[in-house]
């Protein structure tokens, strides 16, 4: 098995990134020729060096060209000993292909939401009030609590569930039982964001952000002058978030320290890419990919407004739309429309295999390969 065969799956080399699922390729080798890699796995982080372990990989080549099968890889890891920390998140990498897997009549009315979790399982969150769990395409579960829409769920480290809704409230579940309801916004809750240490933000129409922590309110955070329609972290700590006011806000240390201007309307979605730029979706139609506070990259060609991003293992971009469309993005561009929803596309996540799933206005969860 060659060195390219190696780099495949832990990622295509990207001009974005360099990684795939939760590992990522060191791009030194050794006086020895000896293939190294990172493996950052739940905030920890290894330095393997692969010269006995994964000796069979062997020495550094030239051309990616093979995709070594998931037992090779999860032999290796076991022989380092880090099989029981990854073998349930490592996938093999391939291109996305944008085919159409499976269709699941989901919920009566819109879906707004979806998170996975890291065994595959999935959850998704309706206007009909309801959030269901999801295994091998089957609903398994559906937890019922929220008097209004769902409009966003966010996993807390433990496992537990978050969800925000039309209610106003924001409810903890565990083992699909709700533990805590937080009350405090006075209006809908869009969105939702972890840390690491499980602290809670939340964003609402009321044109706050809250700080959670034990399920309680510690601050309030105002800036925006709309709606806070989207939430994300950086690398760093940093907060981000996204507003009908046109603009993204930073906070650090639930103070702003920058705000972002550049598109022409609402701010519906924020992402962040693996090696730290940041990439937002808007009612403008467009996408935009900043560095450092710069708009670096505006991507066109959705014709409605952008509502949900995801970050394919390979680096590519998925976008999904109003315009009833999911768009694929390599290096800027656009490479595949994926168009068989029949409304729009209100949210996108990726699974542990690669696979897509995206959520619409059509009631349906779509699975793509």
């Amino acid at each position: 098995m060659t060195y390219s065969d190696a780099v495949l799956i832990f990622g295509h080399i990207h001009r974005r990134c360099g990684w795939c699922a939760m590992l990522k390729y060191n791009s030194a080798i050794n006086a020895s020729g000896i293939i190294l890699f990172s493996l950052c796995v739940f905030g920890r982080s290894w330095m393997q060096n692969t010269s006995e372990s994964l000796s069979s990989f062997g020495r550094a080549s030239s051309s990616p060209a093979h995709i070594c099968s998931r037992a090779d890889v999860l032999n290796a890891l076991d022989a380092v000993g880090l099989y029981k920390d990854v073998a349930n998140i490592i996938y093999e990498y391939n291109d996305f292909a944008g085919v159409l897997r499976n269709t699941l009549h989901a919920h009566d009315r819109t879906v707004y939401a979806l998170v996975v979790l890291p065994n595959g399982d999935f959850y998704s969150a309706s206007a009909d009030s309801s959030i269901k769990l999801w295994r091998d395409s089957v609903c398994i579960n559906t937890l019922v609590g929220h008097s209004h829409s769902v409009l966003c769920l966010a996993l807390l480290p433990n496992g537990d569930l978050c969800s925000g809704s039309n209610d106003c409230s924001i409810k903890i579940w565990r083992e699909n039982t709700c533990l805590h309801t937080l009350a405090g916004h006075n209006g809908t809750v869009r969105c939702l964001a972890v840390m690491p240490n499980g602290d809670l933000y939340s964003g609402s129409v009321d044109r706050t952000i809250k700080f959670w922590r034990n399920n309680q309110c510690l601050q309030t955070l105002e800036g925006h002058t709309g709606s806070v329609y989207c939430l994300t972290m950086l690398p760093n700590g940093d907060l981000c978030s996204g507003s009908d006011d046109f603009t993204i806000r930073i906070w650090r240390e639930n103070i702003c320290v920058n705000v972002l201007r550049g598109h022409t309307s609402w701010i519906d979605s924020l992402i962040i890419f693996p090696n730290g730029q940041l990439c937002s979706g808007s009612d403008d139609n467009s996408v935009k990919i900043w560095q450092n506070g710069e708009c670096i990259s505006t991507l066109f060609g959705h014709t409605d407004g952008v509502l949900c991003l995801a970050a394919l293992p390979n680096g590519d971009l998925c976008s999904g739309s109003r315009d009833k469309t999911i768009k694929i993005w390599r290096n800027d561009v656009c490479i595949n429309t994926l168009v068989e929803h029949d409304r729009t596309i209100f949210c996108l996540a990726v699974l542990p295999n690669g696979h897509v799933c995206s959520g619409s206005g059509d009631g349906t969860i779509k699975i793509w390969e």
